[in-house]
Parts: C-alpha cells; structure tokens; sequence
C-alpha cells in the first residue's frame, strides 16, 4: 500500500542542460510528463536579425507536485536525468517526510542519484 510523502526542496544542474537534451524527456513538464521530479525551465528571448529566438534551459530539479504523493520512483526519476546531463554538477537536495513522520533525502553523490537517511543523536545518558 505504501504511505504519502511531502516533497520539496531542489537540485540545481550547473552547466543547465540545453533544450536539445531535454525536449521530449519524461521529467520535462509537457504532453510527455510522466515522472515524480520535473525539471525547472529557465527561458529568454534573444533579439536577432532574424527576429526573436527564444533559448529554454533547464537549471534544476524539483517534485512535480507540492501534493503528498507515494514518490516510489523519486530517486529513480532524479537518476534518469543525471544520466541525461552527463558531467555536470548537482547541488541541492529534495527532502521527503511522510505522513507518518519518517525523513528522508534524495542528492547527488559521484553521479548517482542517492537516497541519505538522517541520523537521530541522543544527549548523553548521564548528563542532567
């Protein structure tokens, strides 16, 4: 059954990815968007002799919903588009907690796609 998760934060793509990569990829949001993460499209109108061009790029990741969602292929769907920007840099992370209150994150290590759980310290016992 699975239980719903928030999703938030972002992954920033350093060089952004051109449109040529990423015109027709599950994760841009268009008639092909099928994917927990969507990638978040800068745009600008250049003024040339022959009129306007208009340059779109994508300069991060992000959930493709503010919803609670089951997210179940979050990391997956982030790992698609690693492997389609080839050598770039990710900075950032997307964090999940779910209803039940479990936390979690999803960054980029070495080209993978990774899932980071959070590490619970506790006070020294003998301490008042």
């Amino acid at each position: 059954m699975g239980t719903y998760s928030r999703f938030e934060g972002r992954i920033e793509i350093d060089p952004p990815l051109p449109w040529g990569l990423i015109k027709g990829s599950p994760s841009y949001p268009g008639p092909n968007f099928r994917s927990d993460v969507r990638l978040v499209i800068e745009q600008e109108e250049i003024d040339t002799e022959d009129g306007v061009t208009l340059k779109r790029r994508a300069v991060a990741i992000e959930p493709a919903t503010e919803d609670s969602t089951k997210g179940y292929y979050t990391t997956q769907h982030i790992q698609a588009i690693v492997d389609l920007a080839g050598l770039r840099t990710f900075r950032g992370y997307i964090e999940a907690r779910s209803e039940e209150g479990d936390l979690w994150r999803v960054k980029v290590v070495g080209g993978i796609a990774t899932e980071v759980l959070p590490v619970i310290t506790w006070p020294d016992e003998g301490q008042p």
